[in-house]
């Protein structure tokens, strides 16, 4: 008989959906997922985006699952708005020997972790959370007293990376518990293109970015909010196209600072030295990421970061914040093999970084091909076995 896998979950997520899916394929376990909404599976409003948008890539066919609250608008968020009274019928009916929940903030993980440990099932736990994050110290008190608690009820944790696995070792977990698993991206999907050829992707693309073949593109693909430090990027490329480099950046997504951006833009001394290309959706990146010929990433809160995973896909170095959570020497961004690391904040560092790879391309060229190899460690299908290996491990803790 096989094991049975109850998922809980907010919502459909795009980087999750084909995990779910493939594990349905493969068939060695029996897998249901259950979402409080179908938010993201249709058109809704996104507070970081501070706009309406739809994911057009599929989200909930190939693998059984039920929605709780069909047609919200947004994505609830918080203890109490997760609070749903019908879960207990549903685990109930469901009778699965193991439960996966995504963190600890949402009463529906709550309701699903007691009933696990009431009626002696499995727990996998999974989160990508990290001690770079600075929080109040009111804060870290409350979790230094509920983490290590609530953590010794779970069997098995599906960590994203190094620093998610120093997080949860810092709360109590034994390293014995963890299983890697990665923020996955659809190595194959990113790769495809839709069909398109990369070559001829990034030609159009940079045409109409208005972006010559010459011009070192750096790409930062995510919302233009504080937190991602896009103005950094933005001031750093000013910078060195005052110093004679022929570089740009470009920047795919919006959100609060879109138009400070944009003010940047315009007053450049070069009109494609700052592009901004507003929301663009999955089956779209594809032309962008071929565009670039590096991916910034200079959070100052990033808790892991899977835009690296994506450029790597595509073969980019990446240049990254000390920040940002997917930062390892086995993780999607490796200091000195596919990464380049600076200090946050630091744009004399971002710059150099940045030079470095304009003023060597036998560097560009090794960190290339290191992306794209280890691209293949974050796809969907290395998720999946992951979670298949969790179902396996050991007696459930009592």
């Amino acid at each position: 008989m096989k094991p049975t896998l109850a998922v809980l979950v907010t919502h459909p997520i795009h980087n999750f959906a084909p995990v779910y899916r493939a594990l349905a394929e493969q068939g060695r376990i029996d897998l249901s997922v259950t979402f409080l909404t179908d938010t993201g599976a249709h058109e809704y409003f996104d507070r970081d985006f501070g706009k309406k948008l739809a994911w057009d890539v599929d989200l909930l066919s190939g693998y059984h699952h039920r929605i709780l609250r069909p047609g919200l608008d947004r994505v609830p968020k918080g203890f109490r708005e997760t609070y749903v009274p019908e879960l207990k019928q549903v685990l109930r009916e469901e009778n699965p020997s193991a439960v996966l929940i995504y963190g600890y903030t949402r009463t529906m993980n709550w309701t699903a972790w007691r009933w696990a440990r009431r009626n002696k099932r499995r727990i996998i736990y999974c989160s990508d959370s990290v001690l770079l994050r600075r929080r109040a110290g009111w804060r870290l008190r409350l979790k230094s007293a509920v983490l290590p608690w609530f953590f010794r009820g779970v069997d098995t944790f599906l960590a994203a990376g190094e620093r998610n696995e120093d997080y949860f070792a810092h709360y109590g977990v034994s390293r014995s518990q963890m299983v890697r698993c990665p923020l996955p991206v659809d190595v194959t999907r990113l790769r495809s293109g839709h069909g398109r050829n990369l070559v001829e992707a990034r030609t159009e693309c940079r045409r109409s970015l208005g972006i010559d073949e010459k011009t070192f593109v750096v790409l930062q693909c995510g919302k233009l909010s504080k937190i991602k430090r896009p103005l950094d990027l933005a001031h750093t490329i000013n910078s060195l196209r005052q110093r004679g480099q022929n570089v740009a950046a470009v920047f795919v997504g919006t959100g609060i600072l879109m138009n400070e951006l944009t003010a940047l833009a315009k007053a450049s001394s070069s009109p494609q030295a700052i592009v901004c290309s507003g929301f663009v959706n999955q089956s779209a990146l594809f032309q962008f990421y071929a565009a670039a010929d590096a991916l910034a990433i200079p959070s100052e809160e990033e808790a892991h970061g899977l835009v690296a995973a994506e450029g790597a896909v595509f073969g980019l170095p990446i240049i990254v914040s000390d920040q940002v959570g997917c930062v390892g020497p086995t993780d999607a961004a490796r200091p000195g093999e596919n990464a380049l690391v600076f200090t946050c904040g630091d744009t004399e560092a971002l710059a150099a970084r940045i030079e470095n790879l304009i003023r060597n391309p036998g560097l560009r060229h090794q960190m290339s091909q290191s992306s794209s190899r280890i691209a293949d460690t974050q796809d969907i299908s290395v998720a999946a076995r992951a979670i298949e290996e969790s179902m396996m491990r050991g007696p459930i803790r009592e």
